[in-house]
């Protein structure tokens, strides 16, 4: 069931996790300098890539899982 509060929690993490792909991509997937431009902790967005499923393929593009229940 689709509620107000689900609705929100969706469009914040869908917007949270583009805004921490975006930070990556300009920062050519530097962890610390993302993290910086972010204004987060290192070890934060390592904690929010893994909720969101985005992770490094060895070519260095994105991959990423569904990210998103």
């Amino acid at each position: 069931r689709l509620t107000r509060s689900n609705t929100y929690s969706k469009a914040r993490d869908r917007m949270t996790r583009s805004l921490i792909l975006k930070a990556l991509d300009k920062n050519e997937w530097n962890i610390m300098r993302s993290a910086k431009y972010l204004g987060i902790n290192r070890t934060y967005i390592y904690k929010l890539m893994k909720r969101y499923g985005i992770e490094r393929s060895l070519n260095g593009s994105q991959e990423d899982g569904d990210g998103f229940p």
